[in-house]
């Protein structure tokens, strides 16, 4: 038989999923189980978005949808992160996957080809690295050090820069180490971007989960709305995995049209029911705040035996 493609030998894996299959069959067993493998809510989709779903299929909105999502769908999206993020944001610049992992797919295939480097946050998600080797490009690690907060050292960034680094992923809330980048390391990250023609794929996933403090995006920054991609979910802030919110903020029209394309070629937009979970009031937002916040001692203070870890609450 006929090897397979070489280039999947350079494609990784996210491991908290065999992590995952090990504690739900351990529990099967009796077994209690902490679960920390898997980034999601402990708590169920809050009902008028599952109604809205059932609703959705019952009307018979069960058929194909434009590959880039719902306009109504990316208006709301639009509308939504143009408010929380700062940035002036159009429907038409906005693209909808089943889960942020797509998205990070296109950016990366989009902008990524042989020789290319790319800089990315470790610890950090494995499929960053994964995706950059996949693509045919170089990943470029950037430590993220307890001393320092878990937040990137700007001048160790600048000096990771050289002239085939193409692009610099930020994850700000970080996971998995709850790190958090002040305004003025934004500010200083973007001018190295400016000065170096770099693009920006910002993981803003977890923006909504943070307890002190305020988020600042990248793409807010002088210059930086044509060069950043901003990435965002509904299953950190809505636990409801699997409906992407992910956003193209302010890519060129022959980038985006690309994507469109890489879009439509993988897959389709799951239909109509996300839009609901825009819709939901500020305080089912705050409670959900509430019973992550509720975790954080016993997390960050070691519980039944299990060691402290090492981290930082999402405060900073």
């Amino acid at each position: 038989m006929r090897p397979l493609a070489n280039r999947m030998g350079r494609l990784g894996t996210e491991t908290a999923f065999e992590v995952l299959a090990r504690a739900r069959a351990l529990e099967a067993k009796g077994r209690h189980i902490v679960h920390l493998e898997i980034g999601e809510p402990d708590f169920d989709t809050p009902k008028s978005v599952t109604a809205a779903g059932v609703a959705a299929i019952e009307r018979g909105e069960t058929h194909y949808t434009p590959s880039a999502g719902v306009i109504e769908l990316r208006e709301a999206i639009a509308q939504y992160l143009s408010r929380a993020r700062g940035v002036s944001i159009d429907a038409s610049q906005v693209i909808v996957a089943p889960g942020a992992k797509p998205i990070m797919f296109y950016a990366i295939l989009a902008l990524i080809d042989h020789g290319d480097e790319a800089i990315f946050p470790d610890p950090g998600f494995p499929i960053y690295a994964s995706m950059i080797n996949f693509a045919g490009g170089t990943p470029i690690s950037l430590p993220l050090r307890e001393e320092n907060d878990f937040v990137p050292d700007v001048d160790e960034l600048r000096r990771l820069v050289t002239p085939k680094t193409k692009l610099i992923i930020l994850n700000s809330p970080h996971n998995p180490t709850g790190g958090l980048l002040s305004k003025e390391a934004v500010r200083e990250i973007a001018k190295i971007a400016r000065e170096n023609d770099i693009w920006v794929l910002s993981d803003e996933i977890y923006a909504e989960l943070i307890y002190e403090g305020t988020h600042h995006s990248i793409a807010r920054e002088e210059g930086m709305a044509e060069r950043t991609i901003i990435l965002d979910g509904f299953s950190k802030t809505f636990a409801a995995p699997a409906r992407g919110r992910p956003d193209d903020r302010g890519l060129p029209q022959a980038p985006r049209r690309d994507r469109r394309r890489a879009q439509q070629d993988r897959r389709h937009h799951l239909p109509y029911a996300e839009r609901r979970v825009l819709c939901l009031p500020e305080h089912h937002r705050a409670r959900a705040r509430r019973r992550k916040d509720s975790r954080r001692p016993r997390a960050a203070g070691g519980r039944g035996g299990v060691p402290r870890r090492h981290g930082l609450r999402r405060d900073r």
